[in-house]
């Protein structure tokens, strides 16, 4: 029996053998306070900073979902404090004593770069439908951005660090996949360190 080789076939091996050698999303910077004596964190408040209203709410939205179902109570920063303004020291302090929070998680987008872009040119312009259409194509086309992103929890008693990781993470057309990435990484981390359930 003869073996049939199709063309496509080397494409798709070619492709598989691409994304597989893509290494996945990983945190860095990993840092942890041996000494702390805590126990899992109970009830978190989560503060996001970023220039974007909309940004810091995603933020803390999306750690509010991640933290909860690892057995937390959560309190985004946008439900007690104004969005746009950064709270005083002051009033921080004082929201985290009255709503007796054990930990404040902070999230802070630390840059957002372009990783690249090529250009599309189109076949020269001539008379025919087919020449009319590539004439579209002739543009920049961005290969996406990469956001560094950090996040640090505080004991709230002491207001010391006591955990802390950052990550690089890419995207295409919107940042909240990179978010829910560097969630999920987070949420991970702080369960394998038992601060979380």
């Amino acid at each position: 029996m003869k073996r049939r080789f199709f063309p496509g076939a080397l494409a798709i091996v070619t492709l598989l053998m691409i994304f597989s050698s893509c290494s996945a999303p990983t945190l860095t910077s990993e840092w942890d306070d041996t000494a702390y004596e805590g126990g899992p964190l109970k009830k978190i408040l989560v503060m996001g900073v970023d220039a974007s209203t909309r940004t810091r709410r995603t933020l803390e939205e999306r750690f509010a979902v991640g933290l909860r179902e690892r057995g937390a109570e959560v309190i985004p920063g946008y439900t007690i404090f104004p969005e746009d303004e950064m709270p005083q020291r002051e009033t921080v302090l004082r929201k985290v004593a009255e709503l007796g929070v054990d930990s404040v998680l902070v999230v802070t987008t630390v840059s957002v770069r372009d990783i690249g872009t090529y250009e599309t040119y189109p076949s020269l312009i001539g008379n025919g439908y087919y020449e009319y259409y590539v004439q579209c194509c002739n543009a920049a086309v961005s290969e996406g951005y990469s956001l560094k992103i950090q996040a640090k929890v505080f004991d709230a008693r002491s207001d010391r660090p006591i955990w802390s990781a950052s990550s690089e993470e890419a995207f295409r057309y919107s940042i909240e996949p990179a978010i829910d990435s560097f969630v999920s990484l987070v949420v991970g981390d702080l369960h394998k360190r038992k601060l979380l359930r």
